[in-house]
């Protein structure tokens, strides 16, 4: 394994240099000091990479490259300065500290801290440190204080310098000076770990060079072998049909765990032969090419060279070249990059939308996330990872304790273990339920311990179905369910980014189940739910049940409150802590008997979960646990458990008098109230609660006070109800979310409606961040995401609130949303308005997507009241839904005044949504809407002195610039002048004529800033240093690109960004010797002259500066004012000073 250590200096060129450092010499774990980061990790590290770090902006950062590395975060010995890791392989474990000791603060700090981390002598650590401390024991020239006291502390704790000598300086300042400060350090049982330590010399770009070293494993182990990970994308379906052989034929009573066994067997006995299994893989830098390393050498010669200046005057000549130089690579290095990106970009979104650079925008693709030690509830943590992993089972899958049974849970527990009989049947099952079972199966799932996928079942189920069909029937005849298809993988994920990562409920476990049980357990669920529908499900149960969604539980809540006489309605929305992790079996079983379940099924069901066991993989061993209650989290009988489980309570609260209604969607359980008076209400309350609560404590859950809320939903109070439970007030929230839709007491949605535009806001500016500030996604796929993301996202629940956009403001609240996301998708200027934009990209406005699906709701529910309500008209189909909404769009296109010049082209907007062919890129939506680089925009929004074309003297309007204009000549195709000739609507209407007009469009936007420079931006009478071409094109950039909104929010970094480098958010101050800009050279502004007034002088750089860096040409009354008030002061000091 391979160790590099290096500091960054905070620099994005040498983080760039690492990702071909870490390709080149194939590195596992890199440690960084002083990193370059964006939003807490290194950029341009591997997908598949980890980052640790505490802080966004942490000295000291650790980056594991190899995902099959077993690593555990020590918690308690990690912070801003240090990282502390433990690596667990095959062959025993070790751990990692990487620091870095800042040189102005005193070293103390730090050492202290290093003899914490080593208060473990029996576990062997190496140390990777940027010290900042100087002595002969790593074989520097001389011994400096802080040296001394790293000496001490080396030798107080046993420590072994891993330097090598005769290898360069780690260090090599500007001016030359060497030292050694950059050290690696290891315990005394670590000895003889680090082998071929080495220094490398001018690695990358930064002051320290690298170190690399390789850690080797001598102790020998027990390798826990992991499971085949068959890529199914290099699969040989005809081998593998050829292949498979089905097993013995089953023979009733026949051991159903060894024919499960052998079937399993042959179908991993043909994936082997015909299906190739993913490997790591090398990691790579496929951008690298040979001008890039002509470059980067060339750049540090030149710094070499400049090192090693002799005098004052070679070394400032040096110093200019050498910055020359790097400026160079780094120009090239940025735009290979891009090139690449875009490349790669392109080609996926053409194959597919939904691809690699969407998951990576929208982070679906993420590394592996570092399980850290956790803390305990009696303060103290977790050491090692077989203890962290140990905590979290005890944790997320708690035993059912028999001691802790009252009397009751007694009795429970001992029908469970009586023998039940019931002469009922069950239907077996046919080959034609088997192969749907195996056909509706998810692709593209993890598979469970049998590494069976699902593609295979579904590719060999006519082979397979009737051999499953047949041992399937023999385990229900049987009431069994196979021993190997009850152990599961278990697979820790965290919460979310915002969870606390050293408290183990901040952590969900997911089962990994056997694909063949899966098969099982969806026939079984089959026929649990055709008995509980004859024997009858409660009403009150929304989730998991089909024909009825989240939508049907919030509207039957809204309407008993929309239809009560009383006076006030009390919402109380219960939690139950751990619902579905702590299910209790006997609870279950008993309901299941009251229902009648025939034996043979229930038999079945009681295997299922007997010695249900689950595993988690280890690189020495696999830690077992055996589950003893809850309902396994990603099986299809879980859900079902729990809706069986459920249904004594809720039929009980539906005869409750004290109750308007009980809804409840899977566990999340909402009790209505209503009452004449706030006694009434408080009355009413406690006693639902109280018996909400005895059901808990008979079947083993608990309510969670703290997060059990409640609302008034109709009538004001002067003082709020006391609600108790368990003794506590529970809370009173104004607002609360509510299965996904954000509720206000006032019940006007407009919370709901913030939120969902925030959200969807933001979802579509990471889509938006796969341009990369550099290009614009294709208009099929802003389309797409458009109507898929960003409708499905905002529109969510558009039942229950869509009659509100009726109102004025809350529909221009959604158009303005609306426009501020495709400005950025598309690349439109800011001031195209919203009707235009929308004509012209051929996407329907959302708030009319959004009435489209309420109403479109509630026409399949058959209430045509709430249809009238939503769309404001009589309509009996979908289709009339959709013609009244386009009429109504089509006269607000009639009737506005803006965009008028799309008007002229689309006046019908049934003929532009017709026009499939037309996805118009960033060039053609500027020509289209005339909000674009022409010089008659540009004067009108005053971005230019006047309208007219320098160059050839007439007005520069878009027909001119595209068709006419001298400047462009070379951009033109051939046909350009017979594009002319022809009616725009001709030609966006021609399937093969657009398409030329579409590039001529983006040819000429994309090269008009540099084009159109000496227009815009007067160039007379500037001093010398104010041609300094950076300010130039700052002012460039202020004319054209300031008005053009092509970037995601500054708050947003995705997995895109971190990939390829791009800053999302305000970039760090970088380390660099590169020059910089003095106050003087910011300032874009021709010096004053002499005897000129300051007054004057303000006038002449209006007219000769209108658009200069750091100058506002319209100044307020107020602004004005100070300025003349701070000039006259300033005069008479001048003229005191004199005086005197």
């Amino acid at each position: 394994m391979r160790v590099l250590q290096i500091n960054g200096m905070r620099n994005k060129l040498v983080a760039q240099e690492l990702r071909q450092l870490v390709a080149e010499l194939q590195v596992d774990v890199l440690c960084i000091q002083e990193p370059y980061t964006m939003k807490g990790k290194v950029p341009f590290m591997p997908i598949q990479s980890r980052t640790i770090a505490e802080t966004e902006r942490p000295w000291a950062a650790l980056v594991v490259i190899n995902k099959d590395l077993t690593i555990t975060k020590i918690h308690q010995h990690c912070d801003a300065h240090f990282n502390t890791v433990e690596i667990a392989t095959s062959f025993g474990k070790w751990r990692l500290v990487n620091a870095y000791f800042q040189d102005c603060e005193p070293i103390e700090p730090y050492l202290t801290k290093m003899e914490e981390i080593l208060v473990s002598r029996d576990t062997p650590t190496i140390l990777a440190f940027d010290s900042n401390a100087r002595s002969t024991w790593w074989y520097d020239t001389l011994t400096e204080r802080r040296g001394k006291l790293m000496e001490e502390a080396i030798t107080a704790l046993n420590l072994n310098v891993e330097n090598l000598p005769h290898n360069p300086p780690t260090f090599v300042g500007r001016a030359g000076a060497e030292s050694r400060v950059d050290i690696t350090l290891t315990n005394s049982t670590a000895v003889g770990l680090v082998k071929n330590w080495k220094v490398m010399q001018n690695a990358t770009m930064s002051d320290h060079n690298a170190i690399l070293f390789e850690v080797d494993r001598c102790r020998a182990g027990n390798p826990y072998t992991r499971k085949n990970n068959f890529n199914i994308g290099r699969a040989n379906w005809q081998l593998l049909t050829a292949e498979f052989e089905l097993p013995s034929p089953v023979i009733t009573g026949d051991n159903v765990d060894d024919k499960a066994m052998e079937l399993t067997s042959s179908i991993v006995k043909a994936m082997n032969k015909a299906i190739p299994k993913s490997k790591g893989g090398k990691v790579n830098n496929r951008i690298w090419n040979d001008d890039l390393t002509k470059a980067r050498r060339a750049s540090r010669k030149a710094r070499m060279h400049y090192q090693r200046a002799d005098t004052e005057q070679q070394r400032l000549y040096l110093l200019s070249e050498y910055r020359r130089l790097k400026a160079c690579y780094k120009e090239k290095l940025n735009m290979v990059r891009m090139q690449s990106w875009e490349g790669f970009v392109k080609e996926n979104l053409t194959m597919d939308v939904w691809g690699m650079p969407y998951k990576l925008a929208v982070e679906k693709i993420r590394s592996t996330d570092v399980i850290s030690t956790l803390q305990r509830e009696d303060g103290t943590s977790t050491t090692t990872r077989e203890e962290t992993l140990g905590l979290l089972m005890d944790t997320l899958l708690p035993d059912d304790n028999p001691q802790d049974d009252t009397q009751e849970q007694m009795v429970e527990r001992r029908k469970l273990a009586n023998q039940y009989e019931n002469s009922g049947v069950v239907m077996p099952f046919a080959v034609e339920e088997v192969e749907c079972a195996i056909r509706t199966m998810k692709k593209r799932k993890a598979p469970g311990p049998d590494a069976i996928k699902a593609e295979v079942l579904q590719y060999l189920a006519p082979q397979i179905a009737p051999y499953l069909c047949t041992l399937l029937n023999e385990c229900l005849l049987q009431g069994r369910v196979p021993t190997c298809w009850k152990t599961a993988e278990l697979v820790i994920l965290k919460k979310g980014a915002d969870k606390d990562p050293i408290n183990p409920k901040s952590y969900r476990p997911i089962c990994l189940l056997n694909t063949l049980g899966k098969v099982q357990e969806k026939l079984l669920c089959k026929r649990i739910k055709e008995m509980r529908a004859l024997r009858g499900m409660s009403d009150n149960q929304y989730g998991f049940s089909k024909g009825r969604s989240t939508e049907d539980a919030i509207n039957r809540a809204l309407h008993v409150v929309e239809n009560t006489d009383a006076a006030y309605i009390m919402a109380i929305f219960v939690d139950i802590s751990g619902a579905f992790d702590n299910l209790w079996w006997p609870a279950l079983f008993a309901r299941l008997r009251e229902l009648q379940t025939p034996h043979c099924l229930y038999k079945c069901l009681k295997d299922y979960c007997r010695q249900r066991k689950v595993n988690i993989r280890g690189p020495q061993r696999a830690m077992t646990k055996t589950t003893t209650k809850g309902c396994p989290q990603g099986s299809v009988l879980g859900p079902e458990f729990w809706d069986i489980a459920l249904e004594p309570i809720l039929y009980k609260m539906a005869e409750n008098p004290d109750l308007a209604d009980t809804v409840a969607y899977a566990d999340d359980i909402l009790f209505l109230i209503d009452g004449r008076n706030r006694q009434e209400l408080e009355s009413k309350a406690a006693r639902v609660l109280s018996t909400m609560n005895t059901w808990c404590r008979s079947v083993k859950l608990k309510l969670a006070p703290h997060k059990t809320t409640y609302m008034l939903l109709k009538g004001k109070l002067q003082r709020d109800p006391v609600v108790k439970l368990d003794g506590m007030s529970i809370k009173r929230a104004r607002v609360t979310r509510y299965l996904g839709v954000l509720l206000d007491e006032s019940l006007n949605f407009s919370a709901h409606i913030d939120d969902a535009l925030d959200r969807g806001t933001k979802i579509m500016n990471k889509i938006t961040s796969i341009g990369q500030r550099r290009f614009n996604v294709p208009m099929n796929c802003i389309r797409t995401y458009h109507n898929s993301v960003l409708r499905s996202m905002v529109g969510y629940a558009a039942s229950v609130w869509a009659h509100r956009i009726n109102l004025s403001s809350v529909s221009t609240k959604i158009r303005r949303a609306q426009r501020a996301i495709l400005l950025r998708m598309t690349g439109a200027f800011s001031t195209t308005s919203a009707e235009a934009l929308l004509v012209t990209a051929g996407i329907w406005p959302l708030d009319l997507q959004i009435l489209e699906s309420g109403a479109t709701y509630w026409l399949k529910r058959g209430n045509p009241m709430k249809v009238r309500t939503v769309v404001d008209a009589h309509v009996t189909s979908r289709s009339d839904v959709r013609k009244v909404l386009l009429d109504k769009w089509q006269s607000d296109w009639d009737v506005c005044d803006k965009g008028r010049r799309v008007h002229e082209v689309f006046p019908d907007i049934r003929e532009r949504l017709g026009c499939k062919h037309l996805n118009p890129n960033r060039g053609l939506i500027h020509y289209l809407t005339g909000h674009g680089p022409y010089m008659s925009y540009l004067h009108r929004i005053k971005k230019a002195n006047n309208s007219d074309c320098t160059e050839c003297g007439v007005i520069g309007t878009p027909e001119h610039h595209l068709f006419e204009c001298r400047l462009y000549e070379d951009i033109k195709p051939e046909n350009a002048y017979t594009l002319s000739e022809n009616q725009i609507g001709h030609i966006l209407r021609d399937t093969n004529l657009w398409e030329v007009l579409d590039k001529l469009a983006y040819d000429n936007s994309k090269t008009a800033p540099d084009r159109l420079e000496h227009m815009i931006i007067p160039m007379t009478e500037i001093a010398p240093h104010t041609t300094n071409q950076i300010s130039v094109r700052q002012t460039r950039l202020r004319t054209l690109a300031d008005i053009t909104i092509t970037q995601p929010d500054a708050n947003i970094a995705t997995d895109a960004n971190i990939a390829t480098g791009v800053e999302t958010h305000d970039p760090q101050p970088t380390r660099d010797d590169s020059p910089k800009l003095g106050r003087q050279n910011r300032r874009f502004r021709p010096p004053k002259r002499e005897n000129e007034s300051w007054p004057e002088y303000r006038n002449r750089l209006k007219v000769e500066c209108p658009t200069r860096v750091g100058f506002t040409t319209k100044w307020s009354r107020s602004s004005r004012a100070l300025a003349l008030a701070r000039a006259k002061e300033r005069r008479t000091r001048e003229g005191s000073s004199s005086t005197n």
